[in-house]
């Protein structure tokens, strides 16, 4: 059976750009995926995409003959290679890309993948202290689209400092048997759904499509993207 996950939509208009942009990453309060108690997976292999690739980046990030720089180029680049991050990025624009030239888009695709990839690797390194992945549930929300929940764990080991277990969500599209992601969320709070609501006030307070590939190039380069 089809469970259609639809999220709900909240706007909250910051006083300030930077809070706008910053501090809404833990405070905004976007989209949850209820899904009753029971679920069974609806796609093992969609479970396995999800499990093997968030071992291969916690791994990367745990790679300590690597330098603080390399990790994170290497972590991006995992990222990039199983993340649409073109269509999160046209998701995210929204209305405005009835407006915006053909140029404008490809520009905006092009930083907003650069943020997608540095926001993704600074959850990971922001939230990693050595846990390991549990897949929790995948549900299907139609014939090539499922949801894979897992939460980060902490190991076995009695002597292991205790976390609170990390909830993550992903997005999950089959196209010709490969699996790529389409958004994902922490807390059940949703990248995509977060960004489109924040592109669209940021549009509709300034009306200035070049201030956000600006804004974005900025939040790019800051070092801790959730500080």
């Amino acid at each position: 059976m089809t469970r259609k996950c639809v999220p709900s939509i909240r706007l909250r208009h910051g006083r300030t750009l930077q809070a706008l942009w910053l501090a809404a990453a833990l405070i905004v309060p976007v989209s949850v995926i209820v899904t009753p108690p029971d679920a069974k997976s609806a796609e093992p292999a969609a479970e396995s995409f999800v499990r093997t690739n968030l071992e291969t980046g916690l791994s990367i990030l745990n790679d300590h003959t690597l330098g603080e720089a390399e990790r994170g180029e290497k972590l991006r680049g995992q990222l990039d290679s199983i993340i649409d991050s073109r269509g999160v990025a046209m998701f995210s624009l929204g209305f405005a890309r009835r407006s915006a030239t053909p140029k404008q888009i490809e520009q905006f695709v092009e930083v907003f993948r650069n943020y997608l990839l540095a926001y993704y690797a600074s959850i990971l390194t922001k939230y990693y202290k050595g846990q390991v992945v549990q897949i929790t549930r995948c549900v299907e929300v139609d014939p090539q689209t499922y949801i894979v929940s897992a939460v980060l764990v902490n190991p076995a080991e009695a002597n292991q400092k205790q976390f609170q277990p990390i909830e993550m969500d992903f997005r999950v599209n089959r196209d010709n048997g490969h699996f790529y992601i389409t958004d994902f969320a922490v807390a059940r709070m949703w990248f995509g759904i977060q960004q489109r609501d924040r592109i669209r006030s940021f549009l509709l307070e300034t009306g200035n499509f070049s201030g956000l590939i600006v804004r974005l190039r900025v939040l790019t380069g800051l070092k801790q993207l959730l500080n």
